[in-house]
């Protein structure tokens, strides 16, 4: 059961580092206000879960309101796992979205213009 109020809530632009500690109670941001956390972790909709650099755990909803927002800050100290694992860890899986490369308008636009030249050949040649 999470605790009975917010362990941390951030308002007015204000921001807030988070680099350790442990919280009970949900977390708040909102009107621009910023949290930071510094380590592993992965957001999955409300939910942030991970590691801080001291191997102490995260997990926590927050809810962002008005422009509210959350950093997740990888470490280059903190060796993070990337990909997905067989066995059950303490650490979350972070999975990356493929992407493939997609066509700009200058590459349609040579694309276009080269299906014009050929059907023009494909026209001349006939007559």
């Amino acid at each position: 059961m999470r605790g009975n109020g917010l362990s941390l809530y951030v308002l007015n632009s204000a921001m807030v580092h988070v680099r350790g500690g442990s919280f009970v109670g949900d977390m708040k941001a909102e009107r621009r206000g910023v949290i930071a956390f510094y380590g592993c972790f992965m957001r999955n909709g409300t939910q942030v879960t991970g590691n801080f650099e001291d191997e102490s755990e995260l997990d926590v909803t927050i809810r962002t309101y008005y422009g509210g927002e959350v950093l997740l800050i990888p470490l280059a100290e903190q060796e993070c796992e990337t990909a997905p694992s067989t066995a059950p860890t303490n650490f979350p899986t972070i999975t990356h979205i493929p992407t493939v490369p997609r066509p700009n308008d200058s590459s349609m636009r040579r694309v276009g213009i080269s299906l014009i030249i050929v059907a023009a050949y494909v026209v001349l040649s006939v007559l």
